[in-house]
């Protein structure tokens, strides 16, 4: 699979489900990710960088038994330092 224009295949960051002395916790939904592939024509967002999305963008895929999101770049991303 390769992305195409602006699109980019972000892996969804998992939540933390227990504290490290084990209490649980429900976790909020996280909208973080690591980009996976970016299309050639993505400017901003390369491969290895870490974006914030809105829930609302994107299509929600399961790419090689991992939860991911195609986005376009255009869509309002942050890339998280």
């Amino acid at each position: 699979m390769r992305m195409i224009n602006d699109r980019l295949l972000v892996e969804k960051d998992q939540p933390i489900v227990t504290t490290e002395s084990g209490i649980f916790i429900k976790p909020a939904p996280q909208y973080v990710g690591t980009v996976l592939m970016a299309g050639p024509n993505a400017k901003y967002a390369k491969e290895g960088c870490r974006v914030k999305y809105f829930p609302h963008c994107g299509t929600e895929i399961t790419f090689q038994g991992k939860e991911c999101v195609i986005l376009k770049e255009k869509d309002e991303i942050y890339l998280v330092l």
